[in-house]
C-alpha cells in the first residue's frame, strides 16, 4: 500500500489507460481498470481529489471548455471511489482568487453546483486558499504547500485537463501541482534567475499522487487560460504514475515529451525514458488520436521585427506601442490580466480611429527592461516596479501596482494616461464573441459537462 504523497508513488512500470468519452458512458471507470489505477486503495483512505480549476469568471459568459476540469469527469471518479468502498472524499483546489470577477474556488464550486456531489456523495469541498500552508524545502529554495494535501490525503487524485501552457508549453499533472501551494509560493515559481519549469519538477517529487486522470473531453491550445481556443477531444487518460500519464498527455497534443523541461528534468533524475512507445499504453491506440495543438498562436507570434510588440498590434493597425513578452517570469495573477492588456490597447486605438499612440511601452512579469526611448512606460505589476525601481532607461514610469494588479486599477490607469475605452464593456463583448463561437457547435461545446445536473 502506498499511502500520502511523494516520489514513493511513483511506479515507471504503472501502466496508462486511455479511453473514449462518451456522454453517459464509462470511460473513467473503463480507464481506471485499463491501469489499476484503485491498486493501492483502501476504504480507510482520505481521499483527495485536486482538479485544475485555475479561473472561473462568474460575472461574465465565461466559457470554461479545456481551461478548467470538466465536472463530469470529477463525478465519475467520486462514483469510483464510493463504489470500491471510499467514505471520506474531499475535492479540494487552491485557485486564482478575484473578488473583482468573483473568481475562486469556492465561486467555482457555487457556480458549478458542486453542491450536488455533496448531496449525493457526501464529498467535501475545500479551498485550500482558506486552510493552513507549510514551507517545505525543495533543492535550495522553500515553497508553501498545502498542509491538508501533504499530512491529510491518505490518497490523492490529481485531474488536470488536457491543455498548453505559453510557459511550460503543456500544463498537465506536474503542473497542476502549483494549485496546492499558497498565493505566493505561486508567484515565487516564476523566479528571475530560475526556470518554472525546475519548479514544476521538483514540486511534482514532493505531491507525487497516488492517482492522474486527465480530463481531455476538450483540450485547449494557446492555454493555459481564457484567450486559448478549446476542441473536442473526447479522451480519458489515467495511470497510477503521474510522468506516464503526463508523457501520454504530451504525445496526444503533438509534443515530444523530451521539450517538455519539467519532464525532461523528471526524466534525467530519476531515469525515466522520455519516449511515447516505451510507454504500456492500454485501450486505444495513441497514435490514431493525437492532435497537435500550438502553445502559442503560430499565426500571430508575440514579436515582430525589432519593435519587440504582440503582432496583433500590427494586424490591427496599432502604432507606437511597445510590449516584450514577460516570459516565464509573469506568474498566475497578473497573466489574468497582461493578456487583456493586449485587448484594450487594440480597442483603444480603434476607438481614436487609429492614431499611434505616442511611443508608448508596457512592461511585466519580473525581467523586462524599458527601451530607454518610449515617453510612457507602464509598469503592470509590484513584480516589474521593484525591478526598474531606479527608474534607468524611463522617460516616465506609470506605475500599476498590484500583487496581483486589480482589473480596475488597470483600467483606470489606462484611461488616465490617454488609452481610452471602457473596461467592462470590452471584456463583456470579448467572452459574448467567444461564447457565441463556441455555441454554434452545441454538439461539440456544452455546459452540460461543466454544469453539475
Amino acid at each position: 500500500m502506498k499511502k500520502g504523497v511523494g516520489i514513493h508513488n511513483q511506479d515507471p512500470s504503472a501502466p496508462v489507460g486511455l479511453t473514449h468519452w462518451e456522454d453517459g458512458g464509462r470511460a473513467v471507470e473503463e480507464a481506471l481498470e485499463l491501469c489499476d489505477g484503485l491498486a493501492d486503495f483502501e476504504p480507510g483512505m482520505k481521499v483527495y481529489i485536486k482538479p485544475n480549476l485555475v479561473e472561473y469568471l462568474t460575472t461574465v459568459q465565461f466559457p470554461p471548455y479545456g481551461i478548467i476540469t470538466t465536472s463530469v469527469v470529477l463525478e465519475a471518479l467520486v462514483r469510483c471511489f464510493k463504489d470500491a468502498g471510499a467514505k471520506d472524499i474531499t475535492i479540494a483546489e487552491a485557485a486564482v482568487s478575484n473578488p473583482e470577477f468573483n473568481c475562486g474556488a469556492k465561486h467555482t464550486f457555487e457556480a458549478l453546483n458542486y453542491e450536488a456531489l455533496t448531496k449525493r456523495y457526501g464529498v467535501k469541498l475545500i479551498d485550500l486558499n482558506d486552510h493552513p500552508f507549510e514551507k517545505t524545502s525543495l533543492e535550495g529554495f522553500s515553497l508553501a504547500m498545502s498542509k491538508m494535501i501533504l499530512e491529510d490525503a491518505d490518497f490523492l487524485v490529481n485531474v488536470p485537463a488536457l491543455k498548453t501552457h505559453e510557459q511550460t508549453k503543456v500544463t498537465l499533472g506536474f503542473k497542476n501541482n502549483k494549485g496546492c501551494l499558497s498565493a505566493r509560493s505561486k508567484a515565487i515559481c516564476h523566479h528571475r534567475k530560475r526556470p518554472l519549469d525546475d519548479f514544476v519538477a521538483r514540486l511534482g517529487e514532493r505531491l507525487y499522487p497516488q492517482l492522474t486522470v486527465i480530463d481531455g473531453i476538450y483540450s485547449l491550445a494557446n492555454g493555459p487560460m481564457h484567450m486559448g481556443k478549446a476542441y473536442r477531444e473526447n479522451l480519458i487518460v489515467a495511470s497510477r504514475d503521474m510522468f506516464s500519464a503526463d508523457c501520454l498527455g504530451a504525445h496526444l497534443m503533438g509534443y515530444d515529451p523530451a521539450e517538455i523541461g519539467h519532464l525532461a528534468i523528471f526524466a534525467a533524475e530519476h531515469g525515466r525514458s522520455l519516449k511515447p512507445g516505451d510507454l504500456t499504453v492500454k485501450g486505444l491506440n495513441p497514435d490514431e488520436h493525437i492532435h497537435a495543438i500550438p502553445y502559442i498562436d503560430l499565426d500571430d507570434p508575440w514579436y515582430v521585427g525589432e519593435d519587440v510588440q504582440p503582432q496583433f498590434y500590427e494586424k490591427n493597425g496599432v502604432r507606437g506601442f511597445r510590449q516584450p513578452h514577460p516570459g516565464q517570469t509573469l506568474c498566475t495573477g497578473c497573466s489574468m490580466l497582461y493578456p487583456l492588456s493586449v485587448l484594450f490597447v487594440i480597442t483603444a486605438s480603434i476607438l481614436s480611429g487609429g492614431k499611434p499612440y505616442d511611443d508608448y511601452e508596457l512592461l511585466g512579469g519580473k525581467l523586462a527592461k524599458p527601451s530607454g526611448h518610449a515617453n510612457k512606460t507602464f509598469l503592470l505589476g509590484d513584480c516589474i516596479i521593484a525591478a526598474n525601481r531606479k527608474g534607468e532607461g524611463i522617460k516616465e514610469a506609470v506605475p500599476i501596482p498590484g500583487c496581483p494588479v486589480s482589473f480596475d486599477n488597470m483600467v483606470n490607469t489606462f484611461n488616465q494616461h490617454g488609452i481610452k475605452f471602457d473596461g467592462r464593456k470590452t471584456l463583456d463583448f470579448y467572452f459574448k464573441n467567444k461564447a457565441k463561437a463556441y455555441g454554434k457547435k452545441p454538439d461539440l461545446y456544452s455546459m452540460d459537462h461543466y454544469m453539475m445536473a
